[in-house]
């Protein structure tokens, strides 16, 4: 392409050529007009932008000439030598001024947002808490740990690790629909069936969940636990007995609760609600609700340890211990106290308790091989150790007695009176730290992130008393409105976050 540059021309003082200057300059112009006459008539056509498709021409008649076809190549180098256009490059189209542009075609509207789903603002103004029955009833459809009842044929949510080993994932609750009213799920959720949810509990070590619904139109029975099912947590050491592998715990213990809603007070300043826990609901709304509720479990004074004269422990009460279980959790607390440094009593008295409790071990193993129950005089003569070793027992007696009897209640054994009394205080309505269909609560980032478009589908806290040993850290289940709404509980998404 032959491009000219139109520029001003350097004048000298002096603008008379003389004869033999002009002579010279008229040779050097002749050479010049030669040299853009060749390179002219062999140069490419310049590169245009593809131009749009033409209609199909009219017929005409014979006698009159059809006009003739432009020449774009021609046109615009005549253009070019008559000046008529400016300097263009070869990025830029140039700007014909002489002749009426196209009218350019009107921009369409940009696209409207998406409007957020009304749910994603009302889950502020509500929180459906979970109040747990004291003791446990074991055909309650919603239900923390334990095994679910599933329909035949069901199988139980596994992945394979990056070693190529199957893993179970552990149950975590099951959720009765119907027992949520409609207006607390914002009429999304299936009105009847189980909602299960399943996850990996070993924390950051392998990131898998699972939620299932199951449908309330089949006969349904307990679930087998599968041979790959894994311990709970990385550790024994979240639970504070286990001194073995047999003893670590896999399944959480059953706990069944009732899905309660609090609202937030209607005449609220709305101003003031936000995106977090707890949203729109304010203290005293809650507090009285939370205290309402509460009162109904009636005596609720924790367990304390209580020493005679001689500095030995009383019973904690009459049945204690109940159970070979029950030993088998004295034993590992009474191991673990002995395997820290600060333990009390001297050597002596150390190796004197770990020869009773190996000789106690044993009878554990015996009576679990010949499915024989704690006999009252079993239980009298572990007493009498416990006294004895008093100097051991008292530091870890009361999380004994209380692990005793929540094993107990988590195994769906019967539990009497003066042992429940103990344990009712930690089984509280406000004592966990879970919640459904509320505002999430603000941990670190994905709350932030995630508020607005996802719902809190399910939020879960540390709770001791049921086995939840989350520490310091919160786990959260999401969805979308519209997946929840279209039963794609394949399409929820896991978030944990520390403190």
């Amino acid at each position: 392409m032959i491009r000219k540059t139109f520029g001003r021309r350097q004048l000298t003082p002096d603008h008379r050529d003389a004869p033999e200057q002009a002579a010279a300059r008229l040779a050097r112009l002749a050479g010049q007009a030669q040299e853009m006459a060749a390179e002219e008539k062999f140069a490419k056509p310049p590169k245009l932008l593809p131009a749009a498709p033409r209609p199909a021409p009219r017929p005409v008649d014979e006698e009159t000439p059809a006009p003739s076809e432009p020449n774009e190549v021609h046109d615009l180098q005549d253009r070019l030598e008559s000046g008529l256009a400016p300097a263009a490059s070869d990025d830029a189209p140039l700007e014909l001024t002489d002749v009426a542009r196209e009218p350019e075609p009107a921009l369409s509207a940009p696209p409207r947002p998406r409007r957020a789903h009304p749910a994603l603002r009302k889950v502020r103004e509500q929180a459906v808490m979970f109040r747990q029955h004291i003791p446990p009833q074991r055909d309650h459809a919603s239900h923390w740990g334990g095994v679910p009842r599933v329909p035949e044929g069901f199988q139980w949510p596994s992945f394979t690790t990056s070693d190529g080993d199957t893993r179970a994932l552990s149950f975590i609750a099951s959720l009765d629909c119907a027992a949520l009213p409609a207006a607390a799920s914002f009429q999304l959720l299936p009105e009847t069936g189980r909602l299960l949810f399943f996850q990996d509990l070993h924390w950051g070590a392998y990131w898998q969940w699972k939620v299932v619904h199951v449908a309330a139109d089949q006969p349904l029975s307990p679930a087998e636990p599968p041979e790959t099912l894994p311990h709970l947590y990385e550790s024994p050491a979240a639970w504070g007995w286990p001194s073995n592998a047999e003893e670590w715990p896999r399944l959480l213990p059953h706990w069944s609760f009732d899905p309660v809603v609090l609202h937030a007070n209607p005449e609220r300043d709305g101003t003031q609600d936000q995106h977090y826990w707890p949203g729109a609901i304010d203290r005293d709304t809650a507090a009285a609700e939370v205290a309402r509720l509460e009162s109904e479990l009636g005596h609720c004074a924790p367990y304390s340890v209580s020493l005679d004269a001689q500095g030995k422990p009383d019973r904690p009460y009459e049945a204690f211990p109940a159970s070979w279980r029950s030993i088998r959790i004295a034993c590992g607390h009474l191991l673990r106290l002995l395997d820290r440094p600060e333990r009390p009593g001297n050597q002596k008295d150390a190796k004197a308790l770990e020869a009773d409790l190996r000789t106690w071990r044993g009878k554990i193993d015996r009576a679990a091989s010949a499915n024989r129950d704690l006999s009252r005089t079993a239980a009298n003569d572990f007493w009498k150790l416990l006294r004895r070793h008093h100097k051991f027992s008292v530091p870890c007696l009361k999380a004994i007695t209380v692990d005793a009897i929540e094993a107990a209640l988590g195994a769906g054994e019967s539990v009497g009176a003066d042992a429940l009394a103990m344990v009712r205080n930690r089984h509280r309505f406000s004592a966990g730290d879970a919640r459904a269909f509320s505002a999430p609560t603000f941990v670190q980032m994905e709350a932030e992130e995630r508020v607005g478009e996802w719902l809190l589908l399910l939020e879960l806290g540390a709770n001791i008393p049921i086995g939840h040993h989350f520490n310091e850290g919160v786990y959260q289940y999401w969805i979308r409105p519209e997946d929840l709404a279209a039963g794609n509980f394949d399409a929820v998404e896991l978030t944990a976050e520390a403190y």
